[in-house]
């Protein structure tokens, strides 16, 4: 309310609020603590937090981490208060006086690192919730815009870290105002190391949905290697995991993508790397799978062929990939043009996979239908005999960016 006076809120909401922002409180604290341990620093965060955050939300932290009570006076608000900035002070006058300034300093200096960081969470809490006021349609976006400006803005600060700028963009984004996204994307990598966990998480997930639709759409090897090193980097740091378990289809997402972008063997590596974070109850049809499709993009058809024929995954989209492998490998391994029997085989195939598609439970509707253009064209193409009507369907697959690996389509077209 102090943040947007001009807004009124239902008790319920602010209540919630208060809730969320006392929970936050409490990750912070259990942050700094975790990242420098003696218990010096903790008790001058937690005086910084005093000095700066609702009272009755501050005490109840203070008294779990110190329930035996620091200040004689800790019930009373402003006994709290007096006491908290008597022991600021008095670390300055002990600075001051001692002969071996070192160790006061070095107190010193860790006080003011601790408030400057309270200050960039504090600021990064306002940026936060105005971007939800944005999205939940509570604020207009330009004035959001125009108050996290005042904000970033704000001479009390002593420094604004320069990452803290990307909260423009994110406000833009929300907002939806044009914003150039690769430009951002790249400002997120670079900040990334020095960013507060909450942002790290919300700016990964951005850049990572960003580059995954820009890869598809262009297939371009630039964007291709910054999106599988912003997997990998999801990969090992736990973001693109739930409770330290991976999933299977994105597990073969990374496959799919080492393979286009570096190659089928590194792909293999990559597969025996995060194998062991998939569930165990996957594990196994993961293997198979991801190793059946190396050896497609491989060039070892017969064995793929082998593999994906023999085998009823129980993931569908497994399943519906590895039938429509299945008549890719049929294809390349017949020859051109195709002969009667070798195109009835081929489009066996199809119509299984069409009538399995109809009955999918796990397949959304977009997903659907890009299986199903991608049929459409590959039908086309066995009927392609001439350079004319290959180059034809060519350039309505590389106009068509709702289509299931395009890039294969692509390849056998040319």
């Amino acid at each position: 309310q102090a943040l947007f006076p001009d807004r009124t809120y239902r008790d319920a909401r602010l209540r919630h609020l208060m809730e969320e922002l006392s929970r936050a409180l409490e990750a912070y604290v259990a942050w700094r603590e975790m990242e420098t341990r003696p218990a010096t620093r903790r008790r001058m965060v937690l005086q910084g937090l005093g000095r700066r955050l609702p009272y009755t939300y501050f005490q109840r932290v203070w008294r779990r981490f110190f329930p035996e009570g620091l200040h004689q006076h800790s019930h009373e608000e402003q006994g709290l208060r007096e006491n908290l900035d008597a022991a600021l002070i008095g670390i300055d006058v002990a600075g001051k006086s001692l002969k071996d300034a070192s160790r006061p300093q070095q107190l010193l200096d860790l006080v003011q690192e601790g408030l400057q960081a309270l200050d960039t969470w504090h600021m990064s809490l306002k940026l936060n919730f105005t971007i939800s006021l944005i999205s939940l349609g509570h604020l207009p976006p330009q004035d959001g815009l125009s108050r996290a400006q005042l904000l970033l803005d704000d001479p009390t600060v002593a420094a604004t870290p320069a990452w803290m700028g990307i909260y423009l963009d994110l406000l833009r984004l929300v907002g939806r105002q044009p914003i150039e996204m690769d430009r951002l994307s790249l400002r997120i990598e670079h900040w990334r190391p020095y960013m507060p966990p909450d942002l790290v998480q919300t700016t990964y997930l951005l850049s990572y949905n960003y580059l995954s639709r820009a890869y598809r759409k262009r297939y371009d090897q630039a964007i291709g290697e910054r999106l599988l090193r912003t997997m990998r980097l999801g990969m090992e740091r736990g973001w693109l995991r739930v409770e330290g378990v991976l999933d299977p289809h994105l597990l073969r997402s990374l496959v799919f993508l080492v393979i286009q972008v570096v190659s089928p063997e590194a792909a293999r590596q990559d597969l025996r790397r995060y194998l062991p974070w998939v569930g165990v109850e996957h594990r196994e049809e993961c293997a198979i799978f991801n190793q059946a499709l190396c050896d497609f993009y491989a060039g070892d058809l017969r064995q793929a062929l082998a593999t994906f024929s023999v085998h009823r995954f129980r993931i569908e989209k497994h399943e519906h990939f590895a039938r429509c492998k299945v008549a890719h490998a049929q294809y390349l391994l017949s020859a051109l043009p195709l002969n009667e029997p070798d195109r009835r085989v081929i489009l066996n195939q199809v119509r299984n996979l069409k009538r399995s598609l109809r009955v999918a439970v796990d397949l959304d509707k977009p997903m659907r239908q890009r299986y199903q253009r991608h049929l459409k064209y590959f039908v086309r193409l066995l009927d392609a005999h001439s350079p004319a009507d290959r180059q034809a369907i060519r350039q309505e697959v590389e106009q068509d960016e709702a289509v299931f690996d395009r890039a294969w389509l692509l390849q056998a077209l040319r």
